[in-house]
Order: C-alpha cells, then sequence, then structure tokens
C-alpha cells in the first residue's frame, strides 16, 4: 500500500478516492491524526494515481470528479455482489472457540498429523529411544550433513517411557495444528504454508537449541509459531480473511506463560521463538508495518 494524498476536509479526501474507484484504482480512505489519507493497494499503479491526483488539484470541479461517488458506488455494489457469490463458494473460516474451519483439513497439515502419528506409535511399539535420537535438533549432526534435523524435531512427543504424557502433548498438538495450519492452506494456499512452516520449524528448535541444548521437541513451537502469525494478520490486516477468537489467544498465551513459570517441563524456548518468528512475519506483511515503514 502507498499513500498518495491528504486532506483535512474529509469530502475532498472522498472525492477523490471515488474517482481512483471509477477509473479502476483500489483504495483506501484512512483517517490519522485529524487527517483523511487516501491509499491505493497496488504500487504498481502509483504514476497513474500520481496523474490522477494532478489533474483533479488543476480541476476540482470537473464533472468526472463532481459526479465520481455516483459511479464509485455502482462499482462497489457490484464488487460486494461478485464477493458475495464467491465466499459462498469458499469454506466457512469460523471464530469458534478451538476451531478457524468448517469443513475438513488442509492436505500438508493432515501429513504433518498423520506423520506425528506413526512416529509415536513407531517409538512406543519399538520401545527405544534409536528413533527419537535420530530426529533431534543437533547442529553438530547438521553440520555433518543430516539436514532432515532441521526440521524433524516437530515429530517427537515424548518417549516410549513416558506414555501418557506423550498422548496428551500429542493430543493437544495436534488439535491446534489442525485449526492453524488448515487455515493458512485454505486462505494463503499450500506453497505459503510450507514454506511459513519451515522457517517457524527451524526458529523455534534453533531458538530451544541455543537456550537449553538438545531436548525434546514437538510440534507446540509451530503452533505458536502459526498462532503468532495469525495474530498478527488479524489484528494488522483485517482484509487478510484471519479471525482470532480472544478465548484461543487468551488460552495459549495463558499456557505460554504457565510454562515460564516452571509449572511444566516443555520447550518454553521453542514455544517462545516459533510465536516470535510468527508474529513478525505476520505484522511484516501487513498494512499496518508498510504505511509505517513508508512514512
Amino acid at each position: 500500500m502507498r499513500e498518495i494524498v491528504s486532506y483535512k476536509q474529509e469530502k475532498k479526501a472522498q472525492t477523490f478516492a471515488h474517482y481512483l474507484t471509477t477509473v479502476s484504482i483500489e483504495n483506501k480512505l484512512i483517517k490519522e491524526d485529524g487527517l483523511f489519507e487516501v491509499w491505493i493497494y497496488d504500487e504498481n499503479q502509483l504514476d497513474e494515481a500520481k496523474k490522477a491526483l494532478s489533474d483533479y488539484k488543476k480541476s476540482p470541479k470537473e464533472m468526472k470528479f463532481e459526479f465520481a461517488h455516483i459511479k464509485a458506488k455502482e462499482i462497489n455494489q457490484e464488487k460486494e455482489r461478485l464477493e458475495k457469490i464467491e465466499r459462498k463458494k469458499r469454506p466457512k473460516i469460523v471464530s469458534g472457540q478451538n476451531s478457524f474451519m468448517q469443513n475438513g483439513l488442509g492436505r500438508i497439515t493432515s501429513i504433518l498429523m498423520i506423520i506425528s502419528v506413526l512416529v509415536t506409535f513407531i517409538s512406543y511399539i519399538s520401545q527405544s529411544t534409536a528413533l527419537i535420537n535420530w530426529l533431534f535438533f543437533y547442529p553438530p549432526q547438521i553440520a555433518k550433513g543430516q539436514i532432515w534435523r532441521l526440521l524433524t524435531p516437530i515429530f517427537i512427543f515424548g518417549t516410549h517411557d513416558q506414555i501418557l504424557m506423550t498422548i496428551v502433548n500429542l493430543f493437544i498438538s495436534l488439535l491446534w495444528l489442525k485449526d492453524f495450519g488448515t487455515a493458512i492452506e485454505l486462505i494463503q494456499g499450500r506453497k505459503f504454508f510450507i514454506l511459513l512452516l519451515i522457517i517457524i520449524t527451524f526458529t523455534s528448535n534453533y531458538f530451544q537449541y541455543q537456550v537449553v541444548g538438545p531436548s525434546i521437541g514437538g510440534m507446540m513451537g509451530v503452533v505458536y509459531g502459526l498462532f503468532g502469525y495469525i495474530w498478527m494478520k488479524a489484528q494488522f490486516d483485517p482484509n487478510s480473511g484471519y479471525i482470532m477468537n480472544q478465548m484461543t489467544l487468551i488460552i495459549l498465551l495463558f499456557f505460554l506463560a504457565l510454562g515460564f513459570m516452571g509449572i511444566s517441563n516443555i520447550a518454553n524456548f521453542g514455544h517462545l521463538g516459533g510465536m516470535l518468528t510468527g508474529m513478525i512475519w505476520g505484522y511484516g506483511t501487513s498494512p499496518h508495518f508498510k504505511k509505517i515503514f513508508n512514512k
């Protein structure tokens, strides 16, 4: 997004915004510090918008400006009609306490869940830590070419001799992953979700390793990363399609704080590192950040 002009008078700003709409330049009117700012979404249309502004400043009483609100209203109504039709075709994103989705699972999310269950099952059946040791995040081994260790700790939920805690950890982690992962896959696609997943996984594992050393991994670092991303998108990018239920927010922040109070022996720094990564990415790609950065 890019700011084109600001006016003290709302009517002037609205008139120009309406005109931009009539010439197919998508824009937004924002009130900030007593001024009415006109922003455009596509920076590739910057030159065209500047020319329109120059024309408007020269002859603000021209008919194309004076009656722009009528045509803009028709365009917006048609746009809303088409968006309603499109929304009906999409799976609904809901704001339930534990769920963003009403139908289905994302494909990548499903694969992650299946691998997590298989690793836990094989570890328990074999009654051995060999598989777990092979998945740990351990830089000396990564430097020797075992690059899978960059990502595989997310599939470690516990050891075979602590099966009850392992199952609880697995269940809670996958419950949140189902919601957050599927939501991101739906809205931004599988390729983006995979990229986000890789970055969050690496940073959460690295953060935990630097502070604590080699330790049990788990999916919650990823969950907190996806949570942080969706939280920032919902807060600072209202057109993104994401929402964040207040109860979900309270629950996850509460358990993060609980971990740092020493009540539970979990990968707290991995959770924190994942969440911070997601938050930075979510906020850094929001219009709110771009607006501040471009000033």
